[in-house]
């Protein structure tokens, strides 16, 4: 009895301490309780987690993009002409209308304005470039003409072509020269904006260039094969009248309208212009940073690309080219002063 009276306290005093040892014990966690058998994770000593890369936002995140910036113009112009329940005739003539009175022919001095008022994520297209200007400035040559006339009519949903080609001059001879083929009715036509607004006299619209057919546009205009026919372009532009400016068969004249009075808009006052945006460009690059210089594609196709006489090419073609495209621009290209970018006009 001694010798197991010895022997029981001490395993007494081990269970106590077995149970109280497992009351203090802290509750297994859910990974843990799921898998009895499965050893605790023990983190190395040495080893640190990866830092999160911080993503800058682009400060430029309050500018629209290129293409939402062109539409918004666009959107702008349309809603002072479009009226509900207007016909595809009634649009082109509200268009071609509004567009007489809004502009001057005047050579474009900002074509790369989009650079400095969207985020820049897309180059507009030749078209977008000439045809923003004038929707914004209120004056273009016969380029910038066509193109905000076909902007405008696109958004309307009229199907138009750009073409491109030659016409009399008022000095004599015939010159490069651009307008507008617009559809419709399912009927294709020429419509001139820039020489019949060139003819308007005290704001009298007569309609002489306004959806026209082939054999009444052809008395002054120059075009697809009638253009190659005249036996002055040089291959490379032949090859890119047939390629892209054939234009569609336009059979008939539509009924000329009555001629009409239109409002004229101010001029604008081209230089003060130049200031404005240059001071605009400068506040944009001390917000964001310099822009670079951009070859764009700002030159208008088929003529001014060869610059030819007597079918050869002019000694000073690609000085000719390199004004025309610094004096249409305000970002300078490389090795330019300030002043290149500020024509007189």
């Amino acid at each position: 009895m001694k010798h197991s009276k010895h022997w029981c306290a001490p395993l007494c005093a081990l269970l106590v301490t077995a149970l109280l040892a497992g009351c203090s014990a802290p509750a297994p966690s859910a990974s843990q309780s799921g898998n009895a058998s499965s050893s605790p994770q023990v983190q190395e000593p040495n080893q640190t987690s990866e830092p999160e890369e911080v993503v800058e936002p682009d400060p430029r995140e309050d500018l629209p993009s290129t293409q939402d910036y062109i539409q918004q113009i666009v959107q702008e112009h349309v809603a002072r002409i479009e009226q509900p329940g207007m016909t595809e005739f009634e649009k082109v003539k509200a268009a071609a209308d509004y567009l007489m009175g809004y502009a001057y022919y005047r050579r474009p001095v900002a074509l790369d304005v989009w650079r400095w008022r969207t985020v820049g994520d897309s180059i507009p297209t030749y078209e977008q470039m000439r045809g923003l200007h004038m929707l914004l400035f209120g004056f273009e040559t016969c380029e910038g003409y066509t193109a905000a006339l076909n902007l405008l009519l696109e958004e309307m949903g009229v199907e138009t072509r750009y073409m491109t080609g030659m016409t009399y001059l008022a000095q004599g001879g015939l010159g490069y020269h651009s307008w507008s083929q617009v559809k419709v009715d399912g009927v294709w036509y020429h419509l001139d904006c820039d020489l019949e607004d060139d003819i308007a006299e005290d704001g009298t619209v007569r309609y002489r260039y306004f959806l026209k057919g082939d054999n009444t546009m052809s008395a002054s205009h120059f075009w697809g094969q009638r253009l190659i026919d005249l036996g002055t372009l040089e291959p490379g532009q032949v090859e890119e009248v047939q390629a892209h400016y054939m234009g569609e068969d336009c059979p008939q004249d539509y009924p000329t309208p009555d001629p009409i009075q239109i409002s004229v808009n101010p001029e604008p006052d081209a230089q003060a212009l130049i200031e404005q945006l240059t001071a605009e460009l400068e506040n944009y690059e001390e917000t964001y940073g310099p822009l670079e210089y951009m070859e764009l594609e700002i030159l208008p196709p088929v003529f001014v690309r060869y610059y030819y006489e007597d079918g050869q090419p002019r000694e000073d073609v690609n000085e000719r080219i390199r004004t025309y495209r610094e004096t249409r621009l305000i970002i300078d290209p490389p090795g330019t002063e300030e002043a290149s970018s500020i024509p007189e006009l």
